[in-house]
This record gives structure tokens, sequence and C-alpha cells, in this order.
């Protein structure tokens, strides 16, 4: 009777997963991101880890034709310079700068690329300096010093170089067919200049923190001019509303020779967008939920790191010394912990007032449910549970 019922349990179980299967199959897969002009324009904001009045202002008039997500602009070193975002992107593989966080450009060219090169080959580093704009038919022109470090060519020139005011002064008229701009102080003039000209595909991308900030926290991007509306994501991240800067470096190289072969050295993923129904309060929860999600994982893992060496010597201690049932006890409570961060994954506590507080509810609900589904067999605990016998612990 008993070999029943857990073939019993087997089979159930197995339908259960055969029907979250299908679901998932059901699930529209997101599509290749398009861009309908032939001019794209990509502004990177230093530090842009949040929704400000600008973007609002700018996606509340373009809802219809937004896509937003959030942007990982990790370079090699977690925490490094916008300038080392920049020199990311440009390269389509992380990279480092080695603390060179103000570039200069002299007569069309990065004035210390030399070192530029030479910190991004340090310690067996692989980043190509230049890739992307090797890779782009045309020419890649720069506004701004920080973007001159993912508009240079390999040898550190770039074909179009202006400073911001010059670009104002121009009319924000663009020269190649992708241009990279790096705002500064006049990134609202920019924007919204911009965000008004139907005739260019416009990017807003966090591109990394400030000099000393060494946050890391994800950067907010969203692109105008588009077909249709949803959240950004791709193939590198999996999830939508996360995207990283390589993917954007394949993205343009592929959209600027769309019969070509990406590079071997640009790790990145094409963008693709899930659709949806875009609000802004919708948007400003969305990158919320992330960015508590993003912060939440070193406190999990230090948590769960901490809490299994405590059980891990708790159950030596149970092994050595005459007392058997902590070893039960940490082994069950080992068995379900990992239902209980399921369990707590299921729910939305990333949207809770105080998150942290909100997972360890949710966890602990869980292992006390995952604890009491256990208990009735005697198997998980090698006879009844240690609380049925007189005298426990």
């Amino acid at each position: 009777m008993r070999r029943r019922g857990w073939v019993a349990l087997l089979v159930l179980l197995a339908v259960v997963f055969a029907v979250f299967r299908g679901v998932q199959a059901l699930a529209e897969e997101p599509e290749v991101a398009r861009f309908p002009t032939d001019r794209v324009v990509v502004v990177g904001l230093t530090g842009h880890d949040r929704l400000d009045a600008t973007d609002e202002q700018i996606l509340g008039a373009h809802l219809g034709d937004a896509q937003v997500g959030t942007m990982a602009a990790r370079a090699r070193y977690v925490g490094a310079c916008a300038a080392a975002g920049w020199t990311t992107l440009g390269a389509g593989r992380r990279a480092a700068v080695a603390g060179l966080c103000d570039p200069q450009v002299s007569d069309g060219r990065v004035s210390d690329w030399a070192a530029r090169l030479a910190a991004a080959a340090a310690r067996n580093g692989d980043a190509r300096l230049g890739t992307l704009a090797a890779s782009v038919p045309g020419c890649v022109a720069a506004v701004g010093p920080g973007a001159a470090l993912a508009a240079a060519r390999p040898d550190g020139t770039v074909a179009r170089y202006g400073t911001a005011a010059d670009f104002l002064a121009g009319g924000l008229r663009t020269s190649c067919p992708l241009t990279l701009v790096d705002p500064g102080a006049r990134a609202y003039e920019i924007l919204t200049g911009l965000a008004r000209d139907p005739s260019v595909t416009l990017v807003v991308t966090g591109i990394g923190p400030a000099v000393g900030s060494q946050d890391p926290a994800l950067q907010v991007v969203y692109r105008l001019g588009t077909t249709f509306p949803g959240w950004l994501t791709s193939a590198s991240t999996r999830r939508e509303g996360i995207v990283t800067l390589t993917d954007l470096t394949r993205t343009l190289v592929d959209v600027a020779d769309p019969g070509g072969a990406a590079p071997l050295t640009v790790d990145g993923s094409p963008l693709a967008v899930a659709e949806a129904a875009l609000t802004l309060p919708a948007v400003a929860h969305r990158i919320a939920a992330i960015r508590v999600l993003s912060d939440a994982v070193v406190t999990g893992y230090l948590s769960l790191a901490v809490g299994g060496t405590v059980l891990f010597v708790l159950l030596v201690a149970g092994i050595l010394l005459p007392r058997p049932r902590w070893s039960r006890l940490v082994l069950t409570y080992g068995l379900t912990l990992l239902n209980a961060m399921m369990l707590a994954g299921s729910l939305p506590w990333a949207t809770a007032s105080r998150p942290q507080v909100g997972w360890w509810r949710r966890c602990g609900a869980g292992r006390s449910c995952s604890s009491g589904w256990c208990s009735p067999w005697p198997r998980c605990w090698g006879g009844p549970p240690p609380w049925s016998r007189r005298g426990w612990p």
C-alpha cells in the first residue's frame, strides 16, 4: 500500500511538471528588436540607476513606441567608472581602464589610447578595443570624451568627433549611421531634442557609475522610435527587463551590417523585446523591483553562506557527539531549504516595503510548509519527527 502511495505521488509530480512545461511552451517568445530608421543615436548617462524627471517626460510622450529595461553596465571590475562602461560598449566584452576615468580627445584621437590598450590587456584581459567601430560599415561618430572611447577605431582614432556644445549648436544633426553621445551637463537639452526627431532611433542608457562611487547598481535603459512597446531582454540574461552593455554592442553591429557575421570577440546577444503595454507607474515599479532583486542577491548569498556554515558545524557536532537528533534536524532543515526558497521566489517579496525581511518571512513560511509536508513520512526522519518524542531536543 505504501508503495502505491509513492507511485501515485511520483505520477502526480510528473503531471504537474508537464503542465508547467506546457504553460511555458505556450508563452510568446521575445521578438528581436528592430530599428526602423537608418540612423541610431545612443546616449550614455553616468549613474543613471533610476528614472528621473527627464525620463518621465520623454517616456510619457512615447509609451506607445518605447521599450524599457535595466542595463547591467558592469565592466571587467564591479563598480568601475563610466569610462569602463564606454570601453566595454566599444569592445563588446567587459574591459578594464585601470583608473583612467577622465578620457581626453585630441586631434580626433583618444590621447592616452596606448595606456588604455595596456589596461585592457592587463591580467590576461581579452577585450579588443575598437571592435564596434571596426565592425560597423561607414562611420561611428562620437559626441563627448566618454563616447569617443566606444566610437574609437582599434588605433584610437575617431571618425567624427565633437563636444556636446558643438552637437547642440549643429541642431543635433548626425553625420554617421551610428552616433554615440556623452552629454555631460547638457543631457536634458540633447535628450529632449533627439526624442522629438522621428528620423533617428534613440537609445538612452546608463553607462556606469560616477568616479569613486563604486556603485554596482543596474542602470536604466530605454529605446524610442520602435514598432511596439515592451520590456527589453536578451538571450544573455533571459530575464525580461534586464540586458547588458555587450548586448547593446551586438545589436548595434547587427543593425549596421544586417548581412554580416558578428565578431567572435563580441560576447553579447541581440536585444529582444517582450511585448507589453507600458505605463509610467508600471515602468517605475518594474525598475524598482529589479533593483531590489539585484541588491538582495548579495544579502541572500551571505545569509546562506553563514547559515550553511552553522548547519555544517552542527551536523559535525551531532555526528561526533552522541546527539543523533541534531544530525536529523540539520539534514531535514537542509532538505526543506531549497523548497522554501522556491516557494518564496514564487511570491512578490521584491515589491514589499522591506524586501529582505519579506524574503525571510516567506522563506520561513515555505520552510514550515515543507517541514509539514515531510513530517508525515517516517523515512524523512528515519523515524517519527523529533518534536514528537518526549524530551526533544
